[in-house]
């Protein structure tokens, strides 16, 4: 596939990475200029994960690599704060399939291997190269970080789709992991498969040491993107952030990707709140960044492009994390629309 390194962008030591998952990092300058791909000097091969995750107590950048063609087909990273590759860990898999996402806590790299298999033959005579085969169920692996050189065990469940992880931690023995559920997944290219991709926000709790697993309902409003505070990867957390997904309105408007509100949710009240837009003003995927000195989750900013589709011009909208409901503290007016894209990061300089 080509390489478009358009899905996520990071800073990994001294170096901005725009990525793409079936490709490697392009490195760019602060002025956005292609220097060219970037391999960590020789030991990443192929491709990388558009979503790594960095660990804010030791600086490592954990990552991954999944292949189509060939055995084994996902490959486990680590760089540490410098950039270089200090752990890498080949993970067999019965069979090819898209990893978009994974997530760590203090003491586990996590993957779900959800049912979305490659077909190479489909894929070599033009045709989609993903089959949705619920009956395999989707399986869940836990790997100890810290010792383990292959998967510690799979959990199978019953199948489901995640496109992200929001975040996971570890309590009292048990992992706790949030992200968005999707029950099923129809990839084709139309209108109606997008409205029946169907999510709600979930949390799953993995017992290790039994291998029980649990799933609780967060919030069944159809929600995606997922971001919060990422000083807390891997830990326990308050805040999460989603735009809503207005179902409704896409369908009016026969046009996917309508976010007219963010949700801010506390996951240790279990409550939440809406930012909603004016008419006419959609969000894309937010970012938050916390205030210079701010220790709190609450003390900072969520950011996030907001269209408007009347003006054809988009704005830069600022809102205070403590005060998410309220008017937006600013708006940055751009002169053009910034078109809804997928993922991003705050780089500070």
């Amino acid at each position: 596939m080509r390489n478009y390194a358009n899905t996520n962008v990071i800073s990994c030591g001294d170096n901005i990475l725009a990525l793409f998952e079936v490709g490697l990092p392009y490195k760019i300058t602060p002025e956005l200029e292609t220097l060219g791909e970037y391999n960590f000097g020789g030991k990443v091969q192929e491709a990388m994960t558009a979503h790594p995750r960095f660990d804010p107590k030791t600086g490592e950048l954990h990552f991954f690599r999944y292949s189509f063609i060939a055995p084994p087909y996902l490959i486990y990273y680590v760089a540490n704060n410098q950039g270089k590759v200090v752990k890498e860990v080949p993970i067999d898999l019965p069979e090819p399939a898209l990893l978009h996402d994974f997530i760590i806590t203090e003491n586990y790299v996590i993957f779900f291997h959800c049912p979305l298999v490659f077909n190479i033959i489909k894929a070599l005579v033009g045709g989609s190269p993903f089959v949705w085969k619920p009956e395999k169920g989707t399986k869940i692996s836990l790997m100890n970080r810290h010792q383990g050189k292959e998967i510690n065990f799979w959990l199978k469940t019953e199948s489901f789709w995640m496109w992200h992880f929001m975040n996971a931690f570890e309590d009292n023995n048990q992992v706790i992991i949030d992200f968005p559920h999707y029950p099923t997944l129809i990839l084709d290219d139309n209108i109606a498969s997008v409205l029946s991709n169907k999510s709600s926000f979930r949390r799953i709790i993995v017992e290790p040491t039994t291998g029980k697993v649990k799933q609780e309902i967060i919030d069944d409003r159809m929600v995606d993107f997922p971001i919060f505070d990422q000083r807390k990867t891997g830990q326990p957390y308050r805040f999460g952030y989603m735009p809503h997904v207005d179902l409704e309105l896409m369908a009016s408007k026969g046009i996917p990707n309508y976010f007219p509100e963010l949700i801010q949710y506390n996951l240790v009240n279990k409550t939440s709140k809406v930012h909603r837009f004016k008419p006419g003003n959609y969000c894309g995927e937010a970012t938050f960044v916390s205030r210079k000195g701010g220790e709190s989750e609450s003390d900072g900013y969520v950011m996030t492009f907001v269209s408007n589709e009347d003006t054809g011009t988009s704005d830069l909208v600022i809102i205070d994390a403590a005060n998410f409901g309220e008017e937006p503290l600013a708006k940055i007016h751009l002169p053009v629309r910034v078109p809804t894209g997928f993922h991003g990061n705050w780089i500070s300089t």
